[in-house]
């Protein structure tokens, strides 16, 4: 990569003077029905070259600006593209560079990635689900009970960020699971499609709190975070890898939390007085998620997996519940801001 690309640069007049990094002209790239073959080699030099400055200021600098820049193109471009991969020129050459520095940038932050024995592998996932709920999850009660319904917007907003394309993540590991471990994660998908669909369920939540979510949208209201944008991207990166193990870890880790952070949602919420149907989304998962992190952990546990390969599931589980972190803490200053 170049080094110190921006540095001593106002990062707002970096992005005016990088027109592949223009998030409008991004969209319109990814709109077209097909990929159009326009590109000159220029263009992709200057695209490239562009993408590579934002990724090394982003994820080696820690240029704050520039990583949640990088986050929206990439948010832009999962939820745009159905959370696969893109085609398109511009889409392609911004997806692989950004994607390439955040994943080595999350794996990195572990020193290494340690090969882990079964009976470490089980204590290290469920202390990481522990830890959230110790440290992070306490503010739902905080944000449930608060007189202003403000904050449970602004938690909406940036659940909902998280929550998106769950269902085509799942699909995209399926297809690249071990077949010992296919059943665990068909098993997931099919109940999001039992009784209510689980994606009316999160639509109904959100417009009983008056939230109208689009990818658009967020990218507009300051209330969407970047570091929201940032655990739907890594879950999906993790799910593109031709190594499974790494999102086999991010899967436990979020069906782990889910069903704490329901559990206080749905207390919360009934206090508040809402009506039953609207928090259904949660009632459900208070259950539903406790079965999936124990079947999720018990699939990993009885698949003979090598010391290797529980190393990849503990450094994915890790990865994603650092990035669900730092959504929580962003979220609870802005709660406090607001």
């Amino acid at each position: 990569m170049i080094r110190n690309p921006i540095s001593g640069r106002n990062f707002e007049e970096f992005i005016r003077a990088s027109s592949a990094l223009d998030l409008k002209n991004l969209e319109t790239s990814l709109l077209q029905p097909l990929p159009v073959l326009g590109f000159t080699a220029q263009s992709a030099s200057e695209a490239l070259e562009q993408a590579q400055q934002l990724a090394e200021a982003a994820y080696l600098e820690k240029n704050p600006d520039a990583e949640s820049h990088a986050e929206k193109i990439l948010y832009l471009i999962h939820s745009l593209n159905h959370f696969a991969p893109p085609l398109q020129e511009l889409p392609a050459i911004l997806w692989g560079t950004l994607s390439r520095a955040k994943v080595v940038d999350a794996m990195e932050k572990q020193q290494s990635i340690q090969p882990a024995s079964r009976e470490m592998t089980k204590s290290i996932l469920e202390g990481l689900v522990l830890e959230a709920e110790e440290k992070d999850h306490p503010i739902l009660d905080e944000i449930c009970s608060l007189p202003d319904p403000k904050g449970i917007s602004i938690y909406a907003k940036n659940w909902i960020i998280t929550a998106q394309g769950f269902i085509n993540q799942l699909a995209s590991l399926f297809q690249r699971s071990p077949r010992n471990l296919k059943k665990v994660v068909r098993e997931n998908m099919e109940d999001e499609f039992k009784g209510t669909e689980h994606a009316v369920l999160r639509d109904r939540f959100l417009q009983s709190v008056g939230v109208h979510y689009s990818p658009q949208e967020a990218l507009k209201d300051p209330e969407y975070l970047s570091e929201s944008m940032s655990v739907l991207n890594l879950r999906t990166l993790l799910t593109t890898l031709s190594n499974p193990y790494f999102a086999f870890g991010s899967f436990y880790s979020i069906e782990g939390v889910f069903y704490q952070v329901s559990r206080r949602l749905t207390q919360g919420l009934r206090k508040r007085g809402l009506p039953e149907d609207s928090f259904e989304m949660f009632t459900v998962h208070s259950e539903v998620d406790e079965d999936h992190a124990s079947e999720w952990l018990e699939g990993i546990d009885k698949a003979n997996l090598t010391d290797a390969e529980r190393g990849c599931v503990v450094a994915g589980a890790r990865a994603q519940m650092r990035t669900r972190h730092r959504h929580y803490e962003a979220m609870k200053a802005l709660i406090q801001r607001s």
